[in-house]
This record gives structure tokens, sequence and C-alpha cells, in this order.
């Protein structure tokens, strides 16, 4: 059987590759659980864009690769035949995890930014960049994307460097999220009550709660950024899993 990472994707594509390409798309964000249009805020693509590329129609390689960024997945793999081949296990290497703002503003308002509103662009790929915009108030924080499709759904999990404050939307479905500070010290309000984590220190906490954080107080702009690494815990399986599992 072929493996999902030696596929090549075709130099000319023919519109039975964007077929293809498209119908993966589809399985890909069912996988993950998404809508449509959640999807394409994801990638910073328009609705009616991510409709047609469904379809089968032609698209960028621009927004072939933001696609696969959002969807957490290499570029070639979406046009692969065996595209869902299991695979049980996933490596996140500094070289292949990929770097978003962590607020969607921060990117729109950003006039460096190689497009509007991209959230991923290269030039945050590079640390000190990140380090250069989180600094100078630019961003709040930005978003390492290391999640991944397992057996039985796509699992996410990440990295966040923390410039400033930020909330996590209180969500109305079953999961948790578990904190695990790496590097340095961060403020956070869970509900009514106000904690620190040091390196070391993690938390796990019902995504039902009020949350926020912020960098320690006693950190200045020169301070390197609190990094922690985030996974979502979830609990049975969703509406989209379940769909995916019927069209199979």
């Amino acid at each position: 059987m072929m493996k999902m990472g030696s596929f090549q994707p075709p130099e000319n594509p023919t519109p039975e590759d964007y077929s293809l390409f498209g119908k993966n798309v589809r399985l890909r964000r069912l996988e993950i659980g998404w809508t449509m249009k959640e999807l394409a805020a994801h990638a910073g693509i328009g609705l009616n864009t991510l409709i047609r590329i469904q379809r089968g129609e032609p698209c960028s390689l621009r927004t072939r690769e933001r696609l696969a960024s959002a969807m957490g997945v290499m570029h070639k793999t979406l046009w692969s035949p065996h595209f869902t081949s299991y695979r049980p296990y996933s490596v996140f290497t500094n070289s292949n995890t990929r770097w978003f703002f962590a607020e969607r503003e921060d990117a729109k308002h950003w006039a460096l930014n190689e497009g509007e509103g991209i959230t991923d662009p290269e030039a945050i790929q590079d640390p000190q960049e990140r380090l250069r915009l989180g600094r100078n108030g630019l961003s709040c924080g930005f978003m390492g994307n290391r999640s991944g499709l397992m057996r039985n759904g796509f699992r996410r999990a990440g990295l966040m460097e923390i410039y400033g404050e930020g909330v996590l939307e209180k969500s109305w479905e079953t999961f948790d999220v578990y904190l695990h500070c790496l590097k340095g010290t961060l403020e956070i309000d869970l509900e009514d009550e106000v904690m620190v984590l040091q390196e070391g220190d993690a938390l796990l906490f019902d995504a039902r709660m009020r949350y926020r954080h912020r960098p320690a107080s006693n950190m200045d702009k020169h301070s390197l950024p609190a990094l922690i690494t985030w996974v979502i815990i979830e609990s049975g399986q969703t509406k989209s899993e379940r769909q995916l599992r019927r069209l199979r």
C-alpha cells in the first residue's frame, strides 16, 4: 500500500486531478469536524472558493497550500488516491509546525501581511519575526499547529506563544483542554479564580468554563514569551465523524 507521504502532486493538474483534490479536501474537513464555513475561515479563503474546490474546480497553489496548512496535512497528500489510508502516528518537528496568528484581527491589522487577513504568512514562520511582532504589541500571541488524524478522529493539539491577553471562547461542546507550560510564566483567569502557571506546571479544565490568559505581571517587553502546549480532549464521536464513517 502506498504511504500517504510518498505521493507527489501533479505538475500540471488535470480536471480529474482537481476532482480528486476536492474530494480529499471534503473528506479531511469531515474528519476534523468543520463545516465549510469554518474551514474557509481557518484557511483564510472565501466560502464560494471552497465550494468550487470541493466540486473539483481548479484553484491556485497558494490556496491549496493554505487549505493543507489549515487542516494539518502536507499539501502533496491531498492529491493522493490513498489519502484516507490510516497512519497510526504523526511526527511534529520545528520544521513542519505551521504557525498562525492567535487572533485573526492581528493578522488583518498587520500592515506588512502578504495578503489581506492571511493568518499564517510566511514571515511569521520565523521565530525572530514572531518575537518582533509580539514585543511591539502587534500580536497577542501565535499558535503552532500540531494536530493530526488518528483512527478515532482528528486530534487537535499545538503550541502557543503568549505575548498579550487572550481568551478561549466559551464552548457548549463537550471537551476538555489540557495546557502545559513549557517555558516562562503566565497568569490565567478560570471563572472567578486567578492562578499562575510556571515552567513545568499544567492545567486541565472544561471548555465550558470562562478562560482568559496573559503574560505574568513581572514580565517586560524584553522577556521571552510564555510557551505552552495545548491538547483538546474530546469525548464521543462528532456528527461529522459519524457522517464520514457513513460515506466510507
